[in-house]
């Protein structure tokens, strides 16, 4: 695209926005003229940058060797995608035959749906023997600060290595569950983040771990989740 001298890129979040792939749809068909192509960008974003900014980031120069380099790309990308949700739902299928209990208890944690459970299965399996307590998966997966001290003082606290599959399908799952209304997850992101004023992304980093504990006390005690502030509520009641 850039080749072409078409510069939509500087003007949307990311390459992978609605608005940009539409614009390459359209190129890889043939369409070259940024009147038409202008109808593909959201209002929002021409709002922002201006109709004549992003006109003139469509103008470019295509040949046909570009737009046939663009639809082959493309059709490689879907072909790819498919393969994947081929991968995505014989993984569903698999789970739901021989692990239903695991794969229906998983989503009762908040922001875990039926996609990041078979990932979870898929990843650290069902047999919790492997990881002493929850803090061992936690470690396993990189999610717990490192303990570089010395002479007193904390040097770093930043995360450490581990298992990158597990940690980027168990922090999509933070930001989820940290919007979830009602949740042990979303009041502790809040408090962190509005009162004790905590940077947002290690807030979330916090929330994953939290997610990673939850997930195997459910695998390991074979019980579904029940959150924190409702447990204490049941348990008033029960007592009063």
């Amino acid at each position: 695209m850039q080749r072409c001298n078409i510069r939509l890129g500087n003007y949307v979040s990311n390459v992978d926005c609605k608005s940009y792939k539409d614009v390459v749809r359209k190129i890889s068909e043939g369409v070259t003229d940024p009147e038409i192509l202008i109808e593909e960008i959201h209002g929002r974003i021409i709002k922002h940058h201006g109709r004549e900014t992003i006109l003139a980031s469509l103008t470019g120069v295509v040949s046909q060797a570009e737009i046939d380099v663009l639809r082959q790309l493309r059709e490689e990308l879907d072909l790819a995608e498919e393969h994947k949700q081929e991968c995505l739902e014989r993984m569903l299928e698999i789970c739901q035959e021989k692990y239903p209990d695991e794969l229906r208890r998983l989503q009762t944690i908040p922001g875990v749906r039926e996609r990041t459970a078979t990932s979870l299965i898929a990843e650290i399996g069902r047999d919790m023997s492997k990881f002493e307590t929850a803090n061992h998966l936690a470690a396993w997966s990189g999610l717990r600060p490192r303990n570089d001290e010395s002479n007193r003082k904390f040097k770093s606290r930043r995360i450490t290595h581990g298992n990158v599959y597990l940690r980027k399908n168990i922090i999509q799952c933070a930001w989820a569950a940290s919007r979830t209304k009602d949740c042990f997850f979303s009041r502790f992101s809040y408090y962190q983040t509005q009162v004790r004023k905590k940077n947002k992304m290690k807030v979330i980093v916090a929330v994953a771990r939290k997610l990673l504990v939850a997930a195997w006390h459910v695998i390991h005690d074979k019980t579904d989740y029940v959150d924190f502030q409702k447990q204490d509520r049941q348990s008033s009641a029960s007592n009063g």
